[in-house]
């Protein structure tokens, strides 16, 4: 007989005392359960004991609890466990079910009508049948992996709907399953309660998030519900397993808390829990078929009644605010002529409390307050003559998704009247925004036509905007979306409307050059260049937009092009044969314009020219903090001490200027003003009437106007996460002649502007970077000096508080041409 599941050596057991065959009342998670009349299983597995006859005591007991020393060491005792273990095991593996693996029904019926003469050695010893195998079966469990678990349990539930149901054997068999998913998943949901908790002090900045904290509770259940073999359950059936699972952690919490003071922490993270989730726990713990409430009932009913009283709190005071409103609309400043935000959202507000209490009461059995009813029939009342269509004339002044909530609102209510008016503008706002897009999309379209490449792909760029503003208004207003799936389909639709507005000789145009090699090439490398940028997770020296925008266009042109070709069928018109009227365009040429992307050699792509990436910018920012948390580096000049000494270092060696009113650039060392002494004088005082005679703010900003600023990206350059690469995608830097340029402006209130520029022409060499942090760099690689060239570009903000931000993060762009 082959063995799918061998059993294992060790002969150490969980002994559980609880057997729902024999006594109608056992424990769960520490309260008492009543059994009811057996039922035919939910469907595959079923919740945890239905939910009452699986989760089982979570006390464990060792052996030698259970069967004392001087019993256990008895020869037959000993050769039944290890004879019942064997053949528990060749049980698992016939009643197993997988892909690659069937139950086998006749050797599982054998094995369960010999198993209990097996084990009678040990039974008749006073171990009692049901508790040895489930002792044993936790042991093979313990040796099983998590697809071996799920296959017994498929298996298991398998025979359990068959003539095996009722089998006591197998029931001890789920119960141990049951058992080791509960054990491994208290322990595992301890931190992400402690989590939960901790949330609660930060629900009044950040409305849900306790809510969502909890939810990690689930995501952990699930996992060691897999791990356990209950992977393989249905949705629903997953979902009341992990339910009860959080319940049992939640008790034994609340269980273990010596003092009453300790479950006020608790009691607070269920009170912030949203609704729903109170509703189903309430009703999970309801299932589990408590005679007595538990600690986590008596907290689950505190929290609903809390939760009633809240939200009847929240109807009386909304239905009085908005029964405030009233005639004649001049002397309503909260109204919808001269507030139309706050009162959309009270509306929005109290739609949803009504909801929301309406739900609860008939969840939880209980009476709808006779007393908000009357003040809920005055405020439907007043609401239906209080909206009339001048006070409706404010709809505009709300968003998308005021004016949604305010809809929903009103449906909620019951209130008939705005309901049109809300409609109509919502239905407005959806074709402008379909059309603002069209609009936004015809210059693509007409270069594209035209076969104007570059002109395309900047006029789809700039399209994008005015289509993901089109998506955002539509999904304010209730569109469903979820998912790639979902926004494909808007995109789609955006871009046939958008077709509608040519005329049918340049849809075919269209369609001649979309449908063109050229066209399928440009997609082809748009998207690999795209994938290269966005899977490469380790390269963070580049800008992981550029990817993204490239991805973008290529689904744009494959979009256009089934698009224009749906529109032609429709009217009816020829699709022409794809080609590309006149000479083709360099598409690599074109790539590395628009996007600075250029392939290399070894098959990778380096990105010429764009916005230093992650790698760039912090090493940026890290450096400029590190100089602003060290000032002493950088003093005062000791002759000129309203600036530091490394400016006036560097001011005669690079190239500083400010702008003057007129907007040009004016040189700051002025030559033939006086000696040298004389010109740093005069660029000193240039300088501090441009800071407002703030000296403390002309100190701050020489202290960052010299080659200190740049150490944090000469550093970058020289690791694996420089974007500056040679042909075979080595990174590194490049060795030439230096230029470097500082530029004072005003930001006019009392800051200044600090443009900073690096440029390296003449490059003879590329220096690459170490590959780690044990190696030197690496053996310098010579450059065509003529071709080979670098521009580094960024800019800081410095206020006249002395706060110092990035006021234009680092660009780049580069050439490294190898010498012949």
């Amino acid at each position: 007989m082959s063995h799918v599941i061998q059993p294992g050596a060790s002969m150490h057991g969980i002994a559980l005392r609880h057997d729902f065959q024999q006594s109608p009342v056992g424990s769960l998670g520490g309260r008492q359960v009543q059994q009811g009349q057996a039922q035919a299983p939910r469907s595959l597995g079923r919740v945890l004991s239905d939910v009452g006859r699986g989760i089982q005591n979570l006390a464990s007991r060792a052996l030698n609890a259970v069967t004392p020393h001087s019993v256990r060491a008895d020869t037959k005792f000993r050769a039944g466990l290890k004879d019942t273990s064997a053949q528990l095991g060749d049980l698992l593996g016939a009643i197993s079910h997988s892909g690659n693996h069937s139950v086998d029904g006749a050797a599982a019926q054998r094995l369960l009508q010999s198993l209990p003469g097996t084990a009678q050695p040990a039974t008749s010893r006073g171990l009692p049948y049901a508790q040895l195998i489930e002792q044993r079966t936790a042991v093979h469990l313990a040796h099983m992996s998590p697809a071996q678990r799920q296959a017994l349990h498929t298996g298991l539930a398998m025979a359990e709907n068959s003539a095996l149901r009722g089998d006591p054997t197998l029931a001890a068999v789920r119960r141990a399953m049951e058992q080791g998913a509960v054990e491994a998943g208290i322990p595992a949901l301890q931190g992400d309660l402690d989590q939960a908790i901790a949330m609660v002090a930060r629900e009044t900045q950040d409305k849900g998030i306790t809510g969502r904290a909890f939810q990690e509770l689930y995501n952990t259940a699930r996992q060691v519900l897999e791990q356990q073999g209950f992977g393989g359950l249905p949705r629903d059936e997953l979902k009341h397993l992990q339910r009860a699972l959080v319940l049992q952690a939640l008790e034994q919490r609340m269980s273990g808390a010596e003092d009453p003071a300790d479950l006020q922490p608790l009691a607070d993270m269920i009170n912030h829990l949203p609704t729903r989730e109170l509703h189903a726990l309430m009703h999970e713990d309801r299932q589990l078929g408590a005679i007595q409430p538990s600690s986590t009932s008596f907290v689950l009913m505190g929290a609903i009644g809390l939760r009633s009283e809240q939200l009847e709190q929240s109807l009386t005071d909304g239905f009085a605010a908005l029964l405030g409103h009233g005639e004649p609309a001049v002397d309503d400043p909260g109204g919808l002529l001269h507030s139309p935000q706050a009162f959309a959202r009270q509306v929005a507000e109290m739609g949803q409390a009504l909801t929301d209490l309406r739900q609860h009461s008939e969840v939880h059995g209980q009476h709808f307050p006779p007393e908000l009813d009357a003040a809920y029939a005055r405020t439907l009342a007043h609401l239906e003559d209080y909206l009339t269509p001048l006070n409706l004339s404010q709809l505009s002044e709300l968003s998308s998704s005021q004016l949604h909530a305010f809809g929903q609102g009103l449906r909620q209510l019951g209130v008939e009247a705005g309901q049109a008016e809300v409609a109509a503008d919502a239905a407005r706002r959806r074709t402008e925004a379909f059309d603002q897009y069209a609009q936004g999309l015809q210059p693509a379209l007409q270069a594209l036509s035209t076969g104007n490449l570059t002109g395309g792909l900047q006029s789809l760029a700039n399209a994008q905007r005015l289509g993901d503003t089109a998506l955002t208004v539509h999904s304010n207003l209730g569109r469903k979306i979820d998912g790639a799936d979902d926004i494909m389909d808007f995109r789609a639709e955006l871009t046939a409307h958008a077709l509608q507005g040519l005329d049918t000789p340049t849809l075919q145009a269209l369609a001649q050059r979309l449908g063109s090699p050229v066209a399928d090439e440009l997609s082809a490398t748009l998207s690999d260049s795209a994938m290269l940028l966005l899977s490469d997770m380790n390269m963070t020296g580049y800008d992981p937009q550029v990817g993204r925008r490239m991805f973008d266009r290529a689904t744009d042109l494959y979009m256009l092009r089934e698009a224009v070709g749906n529109a032609l069928q429709e009217r009816g018109a020829d699709v022409p044969a794809p080609g590309w009227p006149g000479a083709a365009p360099d598409l690599a040429a074109l790539v590395e314009q628009q996007y600075g992307v250029e392939a290399t050699s070894d098959g990778s792509i380096r990105m010429r020219a764009g916005l230093g990436g992650p790698a760039m910018q912090e090493a940026l920012q890290a450096n400029i903090d590190d100089m602003l948390e060290h000032p002493q580096t950088d003093p005062p000049h000791a002759e000129h001490p309203l600036v530091s000494d490394g400016f006036i270092k560097d001011l005669t060696r690079a190239d500083f200027g400010l702008i003057a009113p007129d907007g040009t650039r004016q040189p700051l060392l002025a030559p033939g003003a006086g000696n040298q002494d004389a010109q740093i004088g005069n660029a000193v005082t240039q300088l501090r009437a441009l800071a407002g005679n703030n000296d403390a703010l002309l100190l701050l900003a020489t202290r960052l106007a010299n080659q200190n600023v740049q150490a944090g990206v000469q550093q970058a350059l020289m690791s694996q996460q420089s974007p500056m690469r040679l042909d075979d995608g080595t990174p590194g830097r490049l060795m030439g002649d230096e230029d470097n340029r500082y530029t004072f402006s005003s930001d006019g209130q009392g800051g200044l502007i600090l443009q900073v520029d690096y440029g390296l022409s003449n490059a003879s060499a590329f220096l690459p970077a170490p590959r780690n942090a044990r190696e030197g760099v690496g053996v310098p690689v010579m450059l065509d000096a003529a071709h080979s060239q670098a521009q580094l570009r960024f800019a800081l903000h410095i206020g006249a508080d002395l706060s110092v931000q990035m006021h234009d993060p680092l660009q780049y762009t580069y050439d490294a041409v190898r010498a012949p």
